[in-house]
Parts: structure tokens; C-alpha cells; sequence
């Protein structure tokens, strides 16, 4: 059986392509009324922002 740490870190580096896509999707979201949060799965708060669901599909 393999022990996991409590606490997991991960570097990656995006291209920057994929940065701005992916800013102009959740830009385009935020701007949704309908819009659904994940605030509810979270532990802690969120100061400042929000908790968005993203869509997989």
C-alpha cells in the first residue's frame, strides 16, 4: 500500500496560447447569469473571486 503525503505540490508551465484560451473561456463565464459555483465543495472561503464549475464537454 502507498503511503500519500498530506500535502501535494505540482509545477507545470502552460503554453501561452493555452493560457489566453483559457482566460477568454473563464472570462466569457463570469459574464454568465446562469453560471453555476462550486462554492459549496469548498473548505475554506474565497475572498475576492469565485468558485467556477467549469464544463468538461
Amino acid at each position: 500500500m502507498l503511503t500519500l503525503p498530506a500535502v501535494l505540490l505540482m509545477e507545470v508551465q502552460f503554453p501561452k496560447e493555452m493560457v489566453v484560451i483559457l482566460n477568454k473561456y473563464l472570462d466569457n463565464l463570469l459574464k454568465k447569469k446562469d453560471r453555476k459555483t462550486a462554492a459549496d465543495t469548498l473548505v475554506g472561503q474565497i475572498h475576492g473571486g469565485e468558485q467556477l464549475s467549469m464544463d468538461h464537454e
